[in-house]
């Protein structure tokens, strides 16, 4: 019961502005069991599987005129370079330091605040929102939002918030923002598993049934294709990163008082 639970938590919360990560640890202590790594990877995977398949068109298109429009392509290496390279490179510091609960109590509650106050300068006309293609995203707003990746690496944060603020900064509007997060965080979300699962192989599933294996990411998959969809509709929304951030304070402050 306790992992279709987690299954459940990291299926909506990994492709939602929130921080699957954050949620999982803040979860796992409230249960009062310790998640390793290699099992939160493994959840994983029915989330990017959800990922590929929603966004496939694009991906698709992506892959096949790599060699005609390498614009995009270079734009998407920018944006994972330095998150790719710091996360290898830290791993181990991160897990051992970074996932205590203050850690992400605080990031949970700064980057709603964040949110709200940059969409409120969005709605008030104090950030433009004129780059409504990925072609008009230059190499330089795929620099700032792979800098703003790296901060994704602190449990608690939200990758796709924190890119999607990002891309709003440099003037990217808000839907655009959420599927280039999505695309540029797949080869990092990718990477990151295939690495965990060499690294740990079967660990995670040894004492799970194919059923339970097979069943778990179905069902994973569907929760995370459902909350894309729902998401993607959210963000063409006025309110769309208020609501995630008033929903992280929110949880941040019951959190520091549950917890400490």
């Amino acid at each position: 019961m306790q992992k279709l639970l987690l299954l459940i938590i990291q299926s909506i919360t990994e492709v939602i502005p929130v921080s699957s990560t954050g949620h999982l640890v803040i979860a796992g202590n409230l249960m009062g069991i310790d998640l390793p790594n290699a099992f939160i990877t493994l959840l994983h995977i029915p989330s990017t599987v959800a990922i590929l398949v929603f966004f496939r068109k694009r991906i698709f298109n992506i892959t096949v005129n790599a060699f005609k429009d390498t614009a995009t392509v270079i734009k998407i290496i920018i944006t994972i370079i330095p998150a790719g390279l710091i996360g290898y490179l830290m791993d181990d510091y991160i897990q051992a330091h970074l996932h205590g609960s203050i850690t992400i109590i605080l990031s949970l509650i700064i980057w709603g605040i964040a949110m709200i106050i940059i969409e409120q300068a969005l709605i008030h006309g104090k950030l433009r929102d004129n780059k409504t293609s990925f072609t008009a995203i230059t190499y330089l707003d795929s620099f700032f939002v792979g800098i703003a990746q790296v901060l994704a690496l602190i449990p608690g944060t939200s990758r796709s918030g924190i890119t999607v603020m990002g891309g709003i900064l440099r003037g990217v509007r808000k839907d655009i923002a959420l599927e280039f997060s999505f695309i540029i965080g797949l080869p990092l979300i990718i990477g990151s598993s295939v690495h965990e699962l060499i690294r740990y192989g079967a660990t995670p599933m040894r004492d799970m049934s194919l059923g339970e294996v097979f069943g778990g990411f179905l069902l994973g998959f569907v929760i995370s294709y459902v909350s894309i969809w729902l998401l993607v509709g959210l963000s063409r929304q006025k309110y769309f990163l208020t609501l995630f951030g008033i929903y992280r304070i929110l949880l941040g402050t019951a959190l520091l008082f549950v917890l400490h």
